[in-house]
């Protein structure tokens, strides 16, 4: 057995081992000790608060030859990317750690180079609360809370401040609903002033027309300067009325009372026949005055689906006609065209004169209200009916151009659509039963008229006077009406409507003539009470009123007026529709009275034939002005189907329905020519014949006589 004996005090080549160690590790400033160098076993990994990040390492060599000579190199595991270069440095401080965790490495070298075992020291420092996963949590609910009461306070600014946009809208809202109701007010009051004043305006017109007229027609003793004195008033009283009524045309169209009336015609014809109602004011004033339309397919397929309004065209036509003559010298000429426009369903018309034309500069201000170009072109004007003319062109959904040229002329284009497409479903009138007639609506003789008259019976041999009462405010006017007939008839007279219904009562005249507007009781008022009172249901009644619109009309005839005259009327158109109605219910009285004496069994109540008349004549009177008046209409009227009333009218008159309206229409239009109550053009209209030469057709078919001739 051998014996070894080993040296641990020194290592090999006699130099004793050494290594590096931690001997102290203190927080800076205040040099508070966490590592004082002492090793009972293990080396403790202290973890720090987050403000303790300020740290001073203390590390040696546990070698003692030549300590001083010793060198060493260190890293904060952690913190450093590498270890520091060999360094005589026995201390090393780190300041603002951040939190995490940290090895702080030490390593030592002796003057011989050699190098001892590393030193260690490890520790954490910890994350500050506010930096921590629940203070971040928190962060985020409080920026949740945050932003969520920004929005509730925004939302509660956006209510608040929407509430008061809301009151101001509010107030705004009643500001202007306050000013538009004292619009409409105004509007209705300037409607009310502007129908007041027609009828202001045309009771004396009719207290000088009338005369007029009268002394015109009777001639006499008038020498030639009289005559044309009194045809210089009345052409002047008639441009007067004319004036008004396009004042009141341009009060419906503001207040949106002016609507369209359409009904099936071709426009060829119609404005054809304008064309030539202006021939002789053409003639008067030697000027040319023409009408072509262009003949192509596309006009002729137009004009037989046309719809148009007749009032509104002809108001146009008539403004256009009346100006183009007016501005055009002797010798000059005045064409109207008619075309096919390129946009489809459009018809154009174009009026040419060779009058002195409108300067440029005024060009774009004549379809202004009351607007006149010069007072140097030798004429007058109101500058109403242009203003009007355009108006009516819209309402017609169309539009009025115009171009002239100095010295050269004017020429006025008007598009216009006829296209059904074009229109709602308000604007188109019934198309009235022309029962094989007419295709046209105003060529029909069942189609409507704009007088109320009953067909002609033979003239009474009764003894007795009839009785006529006028009711009516202006002693002018009873004054005016009684001395027309006041030769053939009692008249009887009351100044208000509550006035008349007692004399009626009283009375029980052959007819009343009523004015509509008249105080306490109106003559819509007097009318109905008429109706409804068994004693006066059967007198006939006459209604004169200065509103001239076709709802006034209707609305009177619906009352039970058996008549409508429009102020000014003709005296001897008066006298004709008087004596006409009072003839036509004095016959029917004497069959009814003749049939009761044969059956005196039912002597209170006519015969079926005869009741049936009476209703039939009764419903021909009361709508002979509505144009729309067809077989549709009557049958309704008189409460049978179509074929009941084909059949029944066949039976008691041997005429079917259209032809026994167009019997009645045809008598009535020779009863007004053989009183001279117009002229032939003027009676056609009225008793519903749009066109002359159909009317002249018809009534030479009639009567065997042209209209002229009568």
């Amino acid at each position: 057995e051998k014996i070894y004996r080993y040296n641990t005090g020194g290592a090999p080549g006699g130099r004793p081992r050494f290594s590096a160690l931690v001997r102290r590790v203190s927080v800076i400033p205040g040099d508070s000790l966490i590592w004082g160098g002492y090793n009972d076993g293990h080396t403790p990994r202290p973890v720090l608060a987050h403000n303790d990040n300020s740290l001073r390492f203390e590390y040696a060599a546990t070698g003692y030859d030549h300590p001083a000579a010793n060198r060493y190199r260190i890293m904060l595991e952690g913190y450093d990317d590498a270890f520091h270069p060999w360094t005589a440095e026995t201390r090393k401080d780190y300041t603002g750690l951040p939190a995490g965790r940290y090895t702080f490495h030490v390593r030592a070298k002796n003057i011989y180079g050699e190098e001892g075992e590393a030193g260690r020291f490890t520790l954490t420092i910890l994350t500050p609360w506010y930096l921590s996963w629940w203070a971040f949590s928190l962060y985020a609910l409080a920026v949740v809370l945050l932003m969520a009461l920004v929005v509730k306070i925004r939302m509660r600014r956006l209510r608040q401040k929407t509430k008061r946009l809301e009151q101001l809208v509010r107030e705004r809202t009643g500001i202007i609903r306050e000013q538009a109701e004292k619009l409409e007010a105004l509007n209705k009051m300037k409607s009310r002033f502007f129908a007041n004043i027609s009828h202001e305006f045309r009771t004396p017109l009719t207290l000088i027309l009338g005369p007029l007229q009268d002394m015109l027609a009777e001639g006499g003793n008038i020498d030639e300067s009289g005559k044309r004195t009194l045809g210089l008033m009345q052409r002047n009283a008639q441009r007067l009325l004319r004036l008004i009524n396009q004042l009141l045309d341009l009060s419906r169209l503001e207040s949106g009372k002016l609507n369209l009336r359409l009904t099936r015609e071709d426009p060829r014809i119609f404005v054809r026949g304008i064309v030539t109602s202006f021939a002789s004011l053409a003639r008067q004033k030697q000027v040319s005055l023409r009408f072509t339309a262009e003949e192509t397919p596309t006009l002729r397929t137009l004009c037989a689906q046309a719809w148009i309004d007749r009032d509104v065209l002809e108001k146009i036509l008539y403004n256009l006609l009346s100006n183009a003559l007016k501005f055009t010298p002797q010798g000059g000429s005045v064409k109207v065209s008619m075309s096919a426009h390129n946009r489809s369903g459009f018809i154009r018309l174009d009026i040419r004169d060779t009058g002195r034309g409108i300067p440029a500069g005024r060009l774009e201000n004549i379809f202004e209200r009351f607007y006149q170009v010069s007072a140097d072109r030798g004429q007058e004007g109101t500058g109403i009916g242009l203003a009007l003319t355009r108006e009516l062109a819209e309402l017609h959904h169309g539009e009025i151009k115009v171009t002239s040229e100095e010295g050269r002329g004017t020429e006025f284009i008007l598009l216009l659509p006829v296209s059904a497409a074009y229109f709602s479903d308000g604007d188109f009138e019934a198309v009235p039963d022309t029962d094989g007639l007419s295709s046209s609506p105003r060529q029909a003789a069942p189609g409507g008229d704009r007088e109320n008259t009953g067909a002609p019976a033979p003239p009474s041999h009764d003894d007795d006077v009839p009785v006529i009462l006028v009711v009516d405010d202006h002693d002018d006017v009873r004054d005016y009406i009684r001395g027309h007939l006041r030769e053939n008839f009692t008249v009887l007279e009351a100044r208000t409507g509550r006035e008349g219904l007692q004399t009626a009562a009283e009375a029980i005249p052959d007819m009343v003539i009523s004015d509509v507007m008249m105080p306490e009781m109106d003559g819509y008022q007097l009318c109905a009470a008429l109706k409804g009172n068994e004693k006066t249901s059967h007198i006939p009644v006459i209604l004169l009123t200065a509103r001239a619109a076709e709802k006034d009309k209707l609305s009177g005839l619906e009352t039970g007026a058996d008549d409508y005259l429009t102020k000014p009327f003709n005296s001897r158109e008066l006298h004709a529709r008087v004596r006409n109605l009072i003839r036509l219910r004095r016959e029917l009285q004497k069959r009814f009275q003749h049939k009761a004496l044969l059956t005196p069994r039912r002597v209170s109540e006519p015969s079926v034939e005869e009741a049936f008349l009476m209703r039939l004549m009764q419903a021909l009177e009361e709508n002979l002005a509505d144009e729309t008046f067809s077989v549709e209409s009557l049958s309704a009227t008189l409460n049978m189907g179509r074929r009941q009333l084909h059949r029944k009218i066949k039976a008691v008159t041997g005429e079917t329905p259209g032809g026994f309206i167009r019997s009645v229409r045809l008598q009535r239009a020779r009863q007004l020519l053989e009183a001279g109550a117009g002229t032939v053009s003027e009676i056609a209209l009225r008793t519903g014949f749009g066109s002359i030469s159909y009317f002249s057709r018809a009534f030479k078919e009639k009567f065997g006589i042209s209209p002229s001739a009568v």
